[in-house]
């Protein structure tokens, strides 16, 4: 277990972002989009501005801002 200095939250009210690389992302319909390859956080405010999503071997990635994510789970 990390030893937790000071905190605003709650230490196991949050995510760690290792959890998150790799799980699918789906549409609002359910339907797998991919897999997320890479988070974005903004620099100062520490938010999750987005993720970079991979669809397939050969497809580019697709970057969805985080006005699109509706739910982040692990």
């Amino acid at each position: 277990m990390e030893h937790i200095i000071k905190s605003d939250s709650r230490f196991d009210s949050t995510l760690s972002t290792s959890r998150l690389l790799n799980v699918h992302v789906l549409s609002k319909r359910g339907m797998v989009i991919g897999r997320v390859k890479d988070l974005r956080i903004h620099p100062t405010k520490m938010t999750l501005e987005g993720v970079i999503v991979k669809s397939g071997l050969f497809k580019k990635p697709f970057y969805f801002g985080k006005s699109y994510i509706a739910k982040i789970s692990p």
